[in-house]
């Protein structure tokens, strides 16, 4: 039997990742006596397991759109690489594709019907293109409300480069420059590139779309163009890692085999029934109530909009009559009937759970919530442990049990435990003040999990407070972090970046920053990390840890002798810090490491005492 195989790859430009694996009980069976053998049998019953995903984001798609971006390209390649890896598990049928089923989802604002068909057409177009199905993308074309693909759809095709022979430069694109218009002056200027670009792609194709005189093409999408458009355009983002394009077969590589209508069991449209995010009731009021903050809303909620593709055990096949979720729609708005089938599967208090509730909550496990007050200081108990409020329904946002039943093992949808740091460099304030560490905040980074050849990395940005979390794979676990850090060590003054790439996944070049190469790369050792205990003297372990952690003394502080290492490193921690002899060392490391807050950086125009002239 094959190795199981491990690739979890998270990035701004979405997920792909196996699942954990599940212990298979074995099957129960009891004797039937040779009187009732004709009457009496065993049943069992295969349960839906999940063993891998995809998750699209909504940057990969057109705002308010099924039309899938260029930018989706390094995402589909990565999951082409998981499904090829998953083919050489399958020990009944060696390479055969594990089957999958595709779920698309919208953010709880608008409307139920709307989100629904949108969430749909995402679904279907992402269905599309990895069996290309040119039919299902030319219905699409067609438009449905605010998703209309039209010259749009030509303009971001074009701006991809169609063709890529080995060994020789790709083709340039055809169209280049911004696909929509802000003002009606631009946008008279776009339709005339646009014209200029289909004309160019087909005095190009001229060959393969019969054109006598290819002087004489036309700017219009007529059939021939728009699905030699589309298979190119699919071919061109849709490939293996050696640009091989990665296709599936509908009736074989789908759960349903392409067997029920509107492709049933294979393609749906969860609506906004699934959020993986949920903003708190305040929030939520707030956003809601002024147009002007709607924007904002929008972006708070970006994560719940997106597809997911979970791949099943090999050999799961079901009977799409049976199958639970409606069929996606394409053309009209998700009637009553269609929202309610979904609903019969819903939770029986889903109305709470799809209900913004005190806290933010995100997807996956109940956890408990720890609060600063308003110095950043947290409450502890009389031994010193921060005090914690549970949050009962913190991971419960999804409505249908069905979709919840599967997604919550699952890295693309469930909130993963995590490994938090903070990266903060040494501030410059002026004597007497006390040395107040500054945040790295918004710097890029890279992170590999595991040993070399397991791959597990995660791309993203640092947030404002310099936070970087790491999800938890493995309890003790070395991790490499490459950290776009240079320009605040060199200069603390530096702006961050001018685009957060959390927001932007256009920072990604082939599914990499084009400059990680040169960042600076940081070892973890994750799980080595000791509690502070009350009960131990001041030089246990765990104070010398977050001593090295936070810059005093030499590696290895397990190794660290008192007088020679201890001693010293404590000495320069508490002179760099301000504090008295009578303070609680342990106490101030530990507040310093994992509990006090560090405010972002003040911009000198918002900070009163910072004149604006001088920046004294």
């Amino acid at each position: 039997m094959a190795e199981p195989i491990f690739i979890v790859d998270i990035g701004p430009d979405g997920i792909v990742a196996v699942h954990p694996q599940r212990l298979q009980l074995p099957v129960l069976l009891s004797p039937i006596t040779e009187e009732r053998k004709a009457s009496d049998v065993n049943t069992v019953r295969e349960p839906m397991v999940a063993i891998a995903c995809m998750k699209l984001p909504d940057g990969s798609f057109e705002f308010d759109s099924s039309l899938i971006v260029p930018k989706a390209e390094s995402r589909l390649q990565k999951f082409a690489q998981l499904m090829l890896a998953l083919r050489d598990q399958d020990a009944a049928e060696p390479k055969r594709f594990a089957p999958i089923s595709i779920f698309g989802h919208a953010d709880p604002t608008g409307r139920e019907s709307y989100n629904a068909t949108l969430s749909g057409r995402r679904a279907l177009a992402v269905y599309a293109l990895l069996t290309r199905r040119l039919e299902i993308w030319d219905t699409l074309f067609k438009g449905f409300g605010g998703d209309e693909w039209g010259r749009l759809a030509a303009r971001v095709m074009l701006s991809a480069s169609l063709r890529r022979p080995k060994g020789l430069p790709a083709e340039p694109p055809f169209f280049a420059g911004p696909t929509t218009a802000a003002t009606a002056a631009d946008k008279a200027a776009l339709d005339r590139t646009t014209d200029d670009a289909i004309k160019a792609y087909k005095r190009a194709r001229a060959a393969e779309l019969g054109l006598s005189d290819p002087s004489k093409a036309s700017a219009s999408l007529d059939t021939p163009t728009r699905h030699l458009l589309f298979r190119e355009y699919m071919d061109a983002i849709c490939h293996d890692a050696d640009g091989n394009p990665f296709v599936l077969v509908a009736d074989r590589d789908f759960i349903a085999r392409d067997q029920g209508t509107q492709h049933k069991g294979d393609v749906q449209g969860c609506g906004e029934f699934n959020p993986i995010f949920l903003l708190s009731k305040e929030e939520d009021d707030r956003l809601n109530a002024d147009k002007e903050l709607h924007a904002a809303r929008n972006a708070r909620y970006a994560r719940d909009r997106r597809v997911v593709a979970f791949v099943f055990r090999h050999g799961t096949h079901i009977d799409p009559t049976k199958w639970p979720c409606p069929v996606a729609q394409v053309q009209v708005e998700a009637s009553a009937g269609v929202l309610a089938a979904c609903k019969l599967r819903f939770w029986s208090d889903a109305k709470t759970r799809l209900a913004p509730a005190e806290d933010e909550r995100v997807f996956g496990k109940a956890m408990e919530l720890a609060e600063p007050d308003d110095d950043g200081d947290f409450e502890v108990d009389d031994k010193g442990h921060v005090l914690l409020r549970e949050v009962g329904t913190t991971g419960n946002t999804m409505g249908c049990r069905f979709y919840h039943g599967f997604a919550v093992y699952s890295p693309c949808e469930a909130k993963l435990k995590e490994w938090v740091v903070r990266f903060r460099i040494d501030g410059f304030d002026k004597p007497p003040a006390p040395n107040k560490p500054v945040p790295l905040a918004n710097r890029r980074f890279v992170v590999t999990l595991g040993e070399s050849g397991v791959s597990a990395v995660v791309r993203g940005a640092l947030d404002a407070k310099g936070e970087l979390r790491i999800p938890v794979l493995d309890p003790h676990v070395l991790i490499n972090v490459r950290l776009d850090a240079w320009g605040r060590l060199l200069d603390p003054a530096a702006p961050p970046p001018a685009t957060d790439p959390d927001e932007d996944p256009n920072q990604l070049v082939d599914g990499k920053f084009p400059d990680e190469d040169k960042f600076l790369s940081l070892t973890l050792d994750a799980g080595a990390l000791k509690k502070i205990r009350s009960d131990e003297d001041q030089d246990d372990l765990a104070s010398r840890q977050r001593l090295y952690n936070l810059g005093f003394g030499p590696p290895d502080p397990a190794r660290w002798e008192r007088d020679r290492d201890q001693v010293p490193a404590a000495r320069a921690y508490r002179n760099s810090r301000r504090l008295p002899d009578s303070a609680d060392l342990r106490t101030e490391l530990e507040q310093e490491h994992e509990l006090r807050d560090a405010a972002p950086p003040i911009d000198p125009e918002d900070d009163p005492t910072v004149d604006p002239a001088t920046g004294a």
